[in-house]
């Protein structure tokens, strides 16, 4: 186990700050928005540096703590994406460091900075730490997602920078991999199945599987770090489904 992995969860035990009061937003900085847009626009390498010179010159405690908070996102997304052991570890060491000091002020940062250390900890490999976290604070997630609905037109529009999007792809990720490990030994076909396209009620409907989140997430926050890999993963399931147990009629909510 890492020092860095240690390090994550001594700090998820020992601060207890929560979310308190409305989802409040201030002018940004024309550096901040123009780093914000590098990030809606997947120029992930140009908004590292656009943040960390607005880190390095800003006075300013909003603009201080979205410009941190988006940092650290991008540093999740690219410790997510490479091969390198060196390279993830470094980009998770950063944005740790980052979102211990962004969570002790309870604000809709701090619910961003929870779900990324949920996502440190999936990307670690820590399947059962990163699922506690996202359950111990989906209420915090669905409140700011829904503030950020109610304002993205009247106020500025942070929808896709909503803690839910990034909650739902790690649920659906486990989901995923636990669906495919079931299968893999032909274990619980059952259990693999409800896992990726939910558990039917006696209503007729279905619970949410791993299948309809990574739907949502790529409909609802296409332009989150996450949607287009969750678009790829909708595939790769419907593939499952079909290798596993023949056409299905599925109805994905959008």
């Amino acid at each position: 186990m890492s020092r860095l992995f240690v390090s994550l969860l001594l700090v998820v035990t020992i601060f207890s700050t929560t979310y308190a009061g409305e989802v409040k937003f201030k002018p940004k900085s024309p550096e901040l928005q123009a780093a914000n847009q590098l990030y809606l626009q997947n120029k992930y390498d140009e908004a590292l540096t656009a943040y960390r010179k607005i880190m390095d010159s800003t006075k300013d405690t909003y603009v201080l703590r979205q410009s941190s908070s988006m940092l650290a996102e991008v540093l999740i997304y690219k410790a997510s994406q490479t091969d390198s052991p060196s390279e993830r570890e470094k980009y998770l060491k950063e944005a740790v460091y980052i979102c211990n000091k962004v969570r002790m002020i309870g604000d809709i940062w701090f619910g961003k900075a929870v779900v990324m250390l949920a996502h440190a900890c999936l990307i670690q490999g820590d399947r059962d730490a990163a699922n506690s976290m996202i359950e111990k604070h989906k209420h915090l997630f669905k409140e700011l997602d829904t503030e950020l609905h109610d304002k993205r037109k009247i106020e500025e529009d942070l929808i896709q920078l909503s803690p839910m999007a990034e909650s739902r792809y790690i649920l659906a990720v486990l989901m995923q991999e636990e669906a495919e490990k079931l299968l893999r030994e032909s274990k619980d076909l059952e259990k693999a199945k409800e896992l990726l396209i939910g558990q039917e009620t006696p209503v007729g409907k279905r619970t949410t599987g791993a299948l309809q989140h990574f739907v949502n997430i790529n409909v609802r926050y296409a332009k989150c770090p996450w949607a287009e890999d969750s678009g790829k993963r909708a595939d790769q399931i419907k593939k499952i489904l079909t290798d596993n147990f023949g056409a299905m009629q599925i109805q994905v909510k959008k």
